[in-house]
């Protein structure tokens, strides 16, 4: 059968004969299509060592919806991790947004010389003008704003006759990346000159999780219970 399961040909539904290539197309599709849409993104720990109230971070990338996963499954008390995740870092990210239209997301961007953030104020002449005059698709300066917000998680201009929908999830796919969990400093360095300093006052910051995606950012969220994106 289409679906996997047994038929009452007994035939294996990956089995073609030579003389019906226009099967051979049909079962490729369909396998084409299968790892298209799967997870293919390892998995990380959010502790180096296995501890009551570890997480597993897990990514994937929906080809069909063009966005992302990543998934935080805690750890139960007999060691095993869950298999429902305590959060989705792409339904927060879609929440923390609809409060004031991506306003509040601290999103950094750089010119080549220095970091900003990822607003038309903050933005330099030439960066500006790579948005509007000289870009591949020429736009307004009003409508590289509302390009740039769009970026930013605004879905007021979303729709059949405007922007691209991206529904309940504002994540892009992740597509081969791996998450990887910033700890605090733990290294044995204090000979070396500054460590000290450096350690005492970075010794108590929060974990975060970091993860490139095809949306054009590598995002930082909040690797505890809150999964509260950056």
């Amino acid at each position: 059968k289409a679906d996997g399961t047994p038929g009452a040909d007994g035939i294996p539904d990956g089995y073609v004969l030579a003389r019906r290539p226009e099967l051979l197309e049909v079962q490729l599709r369909k396998t084409l299509e299968s790892l298209a849409t799967t997870s293919n993104a390892a998995a990380a720990l959010s502790m180096s060592v296995l501890a009551d109230g570890a997480y597993k971070y897990a990514v994937q990338f929906d080809s069909q919806s063009v966005s992302g996963k990543l998934e935080a499954y805690p750890m139960n008390a007999n060691g095993e991790f869950s298999s429902v995740p305590s959060w989705e870092a792409g339904a927060l990210l879609r929440a923390k947004t609809a409060v004031d239209n991506g306003d509040s997301r601290a999103i950094i961007t750089n010119d080549g010389a220095r970091g900003l953030p990822l607003r038309w104020g903050s933005l330099s002449d030439v960066l500006k003008a790579q948005l509007t005059d000289q870009g591949t698709n020429r736009l307004t300066a009003a409508n590289a704003q509302i390009a740039l917000n769009y970026v930013r998680g605004d879905q007021r201009q979303e729709g059949a006759n405007g922007l691209r929908e991206r529904g309940e999830n504002l994540l892009g796919p992740i597509v081969n990346g791996t998450p990887w969990v910033q700890q605090r400093p733990m290294a044995n360095w204090g000979s070396v000159t500054g460590y000290g300093e450096f350690y005492n006052a970075h010794r108590d910051r929060k974990r975060l999780l970091w993860v490139g995606a095809n949306d054009g950012m590598l995002h930082a969220v909040n690797a505890s219970t809150s999964g509260a994106s950056a």
